[in-house]
């Protein structure tokens, strides 16, 4: 026990040149008004200390600079295995700099000391500035080996630290333990003459900057603090193969680098992993963009989880400045939850640029955000660019504006989404070049065209041009049609062209004359434009002897070569004379294609469009536009996709090719047909209160038809997600279909479509009242506005007579569903039949119904 109103207060006060070690001090009680005051020495000056504990029932009250074990340690040479243990209510209180083991490690003229192996344990450590769990300060020197259990830290002022109240200079801090540490959660507390917050650390390693982890030993880097690359700044961050994961601590907004200028990273990988449930109001994001950023040979990734969040492995946001990113190698992907993606061009300004250029690496998903503009959503001409020239990526989802540019020049990409943001607003003709996992005709420059690759991609090539003969189509009067064969033409072969295919032939024919005598051509729905495409081209074939003339008869069959136009892909049929010959496959020569045929004999040969390898049928492709075959195509491979709303809950289905149920079909889906419409009078006042659609749920075995309306619903989470893929499948003509149901005052009329449409269309001028599928139930349509989309179905209600329809505003409301043979829910229950009235067919109530006369009761037909 000591008390003393002077400095250099403890067991040694001033120690010089010494070497203390090997000593316990146990129950200490020292209180001083004065500063500079530890249990064991309070100044060891050009001291050697090792191997000291203070431990018991500790009560240590000084003023600044006070401590458990050393106070004032400016020239302290070296100090080793240091440890504070206090019993219950034991405590070290003083004014600035307290440190649980030592008051301060710093040091004067230059001296480098070795400080290793402290602990602090059961202590209440007070003070008004620089508190610490082990220093009060920490500056220019190396902790190695740091012990923090059961301790409670007071200050009056932040600078209060797990390690250290404050850090000065270069100091890196090594293998930490802490445990049950309250009034403090950072390592250090605070820094001052420019030292950096401690921002790394490697296991228990600490470092005071990202820059001195990446130069140590070991991998996997935990970023403690944020990076913030200014304006104005150019940094290469060179990972050196590490991983760098950064972990928000609170659920607030969040990225792992805030880059403002212009930075470049390399060669490692960093990683968000944000876990924190919250709102969708803020975004966590591994990089947030506001300057030039360049990844190359950089992973990039958003790992969160956290549910409802948002958030991006790049974050590109023009809110303030130009955003500009660049992909040349590595990858970028966002493999968390629902609501990330890879990277998302916040196209927040008119004035600023937004730009993602990919030339190599991969992408899981590019996101381009037109923002809301007041109440109307995404109408604001913001400026922004993508342009794909190598790699890959996973989606491109774009959502353009008047002023925003897009370019597929190479690489490849698996889906292209595309949401017109209003009208006039059509992003259109900017792929040339590329491979994809879909058909982009639709995003197709002028010039080329798509083609099917054998791996079931697709490619992109340049349509073949040739000189359009003057003297064909003159009988085409409509102009469009017009334009389409001229363009066929072109892509085809000159008129009377001599084919360039070099068979082995009869003695008798030196080369065949192919003339194109007919283009036919159907009308297409593209979005809400209809067009015209070719279906069907025919030829005149002659075999030619070397006087020119024509061969009538050749000796023997002969193999040759009937162009088709390059737009066709992987199988067509031919038909001589009008007579199918077979399906023949497409080839390409010569920057041409063709289908080569064997025969005998010669005159009129015709090519139809009939077969393709692969094809994808995406509902959210078509969202907003038409599904448009006029003809019906052998597929080889069809990919069907579709994101049903929710498990147990009905959807409409309507497809233009037969789906076979099957055991594992059934195992994940219910399917039904419909049946009829009940309407139920409960309280018999002339007006229907309840309406219930009926179905038959189908059966194993069964096939469900093309262009026929069913409904579905998924039976687990995972079949929420429609990927079928078909092998040899018919895609028929598509084509609506309508199921008609009446009751003598009535009529439902059940269509399919596979054209977009809004329900004031269907009402015609309100003849109709109109009802679509939503929450797994027929809900009325009550705005025109409403928009039913490709694929679906609506369900028409209309009086017989063509007046007002007699159902109560609640009817109307919604149509119930029931399944035969599923037990009706509370709300289906079938109404009681006991007491009900019994009407004829002109609307009187009948007493004593007769035996077989037909009557209406709760608004059905029955015959007793």
């Amino acid at each position: 026990s000591a008390a003393n109103g002077e400095a250099y207060l403890g067991f040694f006060g001033i120690t010089a040149y010494n070497v203390i070690k090997n000593l316990v001090i146990e129950n200490v009680t020292v209180e001083s008004k004065g500063q500079i005051v530890a249990a064991a020495i309070a100044y060891p000056y050009y001291t050697t200390v090792s191997d000291i504990t203070v431990c018991g029932d500790i009560a240590i009250k000084g003023g600044n600079y006070t401590a458990g074990v050393l106070a004032y340690t400016r020239l302290c040479q070296n100090a080793s295995n240091l440890a504070v243990v206090g019993n219950e209510g034991s405590y070290i209180t003083g004014t600035q700099t307290v440190g649980g083991v030592i008051a301060d490690i710093q040091m004067n003229h230059g001296l480098v000391a070795n400080y290793s192996n402290f602990s602090a344990e059961g202590l209440t450590i007070t003070g008004t500035k620089s508190v610490g769990g082990i220093a009060g300060i920490i500056a220019t020197q190396t902790l190695n080996g740091a012990t923090v259990k059961n301790v409670t830290l007071n200050s009056t002022d932040e600078f209060a630290g797990v390690v250290a109240g404050r850090l000065g200079g270069t100091s890196t801090i090594s293998n930490v333990v802490s445990e049950n540490v309250t009034g403090a959660t950072a390592v250090i507390g605070a820094t001052y003459d420019g030292a950096k917050a401690v921002e790394a650390r490697i296991g228990d390693t600490y470092y005071a900057t990202l820059d001195a982890a990446l130069a140590a030993e070991g991998n996997e880097i935990e970023l403690l603090a944020p990076i913030t690359i200014a304006a104005g700044e150019t940094k290469t961050l060179d990972l050196n193969g590490k991983t760098i994961t950064g972990t928000p601590a609170e659920a607030k907004a969040y990225a792992v680098i805030t880059n403002k200028g212009n930075l470049t990273i390399t060669n490692g990988a960093i990683i968000c992993n944000h876990t924190l449930a919250g709102s969708t109001g803020y975004a966590v994001n591994t990089i947030t963009n506001g300057g030039t950023l360049t990844i190359d040979g950089a992973t990039i990734k958003n790992i969160s989880t956290a549910q409802y969040q948002i958030g991006y492995a790049i974050d590109n946001n023009s809110t303030t400045g130009d955003a500009i990113i660049n992909i040349v190698a590595g990858e970028v992907a966002a493999s968390g939850s629902l609501y990330y993606d890879g990277i998302r061009l916040f196209c927040n300004s008119e004035t600023k640029e937004n730009s993602v250029v990919v030339s190599g690496g991969e992408v899981s998903t590019i996101w381009m955000q037109n923002p809301s503009d007041g109440a109307t959503k995404n109408t604001k001409d913001v400026k922004g660019s993508v342009a794909i020239e190598g790699g890959k990526v996973g989606v491109l989802s774009l959502e353009p504006s008047a002023s925003f540019e897009a370019a597929v020049t190479g690489g490849h990409i698996n889906e292209i989404s595309y949401y017109q943001t209003a009208e006039g607003r059509d992003l259109v003709e900017f792929v040339s070049g590329g491979t994809f996992g879909m058909d982009v005709t639709a995003f197709c420059a002028e010039g080329f065209v798509v083609k099917a690759n054998a791996d079931g991609t697709y490619g992109i090539a340049e349509a073949p041009a040739v000189t359009v003969p003057d003297n064909f189509g003159e009988e085409i009067t409509d102009e469009k049609e017009k334009e389409v064969v001229s363009d066929v033409v072109n892509e085809i072969v000159e008129n009377e062209a001599v084919n360039n295919f070099d068979p082995e032939v009869p003695a008798e024919v030196e080369k065949f004359k192919i003339t194109l005598t007919a283009v036919e051509v159907a009308d297409e729905k593209s979005g809400e434009e209809t067009v015209k495409v070719t279906t069907k081209v025919t030829y005149n074939v002659e075999p030619i002897n070397a006087d020119g003339d024509k061969v009538e008869t050749p000796s023997e069959e002969i193999t040759f070569r009937l162009p088709i136009p390059y737009a066709w892909s992987g199988k067509v049929r031919v038909y001589h004379e009008g007579e199918l010959m077979g399906t023949y496959p497409i080839i390409e020569a010569d920057g041409a294609k063709y289908v080569e045929v064997t025969s005998a004999s010669f005159s009129e040969f015709s090519v139809e469009m009939a077969y393709r390898e692969a094809m994808t049928i995406n509902h959210s492709a078509y969202r907003g536009g038409s599904f448009t075959n006029e003809f019906d195509l052998d597929v080889e491979k069809l990919t069907y996709i579709r994101e049903l709303t929710a498990v147990d809950v009905w959807n409409a289905l309507y497809v233009p090719f037969e789906i076979p149920v099957t055991a594992d079909f059934l195992e994940n889906y219910t399917v039904a047909y419909f049946n009829d419409v009940h309407s139920y009078d409960e309280d018999f006042n002339g007006e229907i209160d309840r309406m219930v659609m009926e179905l038959i749920q189908v059966q194993e075995g069964q096939t469900l038809n093309a262009n026929y309306p069913y409904l579905i619903k998924a039976k687990n989470e995972e079949s929420k997600t429609i990927n079928f893929v078909m092998n040899n499948v018919t895609v028929y003509k598509a084509t609506e279909t309508t199921i008609n149901c009446t009751s003598v005052f009535m009529k439902y009329e059940l269509t399919g479509s596979y054209t977009t449409r809004t329900a004031g269309e269907l009402k015609e001028g309100g003849k109709y009242n109109v009802f679509a599928m939503s929450s797994g139930t027929w809900r009325n349509a009550e705005s025109d506005d409403v928009t039913l989309n490709p694929f679906l179905l609506h369900l028409r209600l209309s009086s017989i007579d063509g007046s007002p329809v007699k159902v109560s505003p609640a009817a109307l409301r919604s149509i119930s569903i029931s399944v035969i043979g599923e037990e009706p829910t509370a709300d289906e229950a079938e109404p009681s039949v006991e007491n009900n009235f019994i009407y004829d067919v002109l609307g009187r109530r009948v007493l004593e119904p007769q035996k077989g006369v037909l009557y209406i009761m709760n608004g059905e037909k029955v015959i007793f």
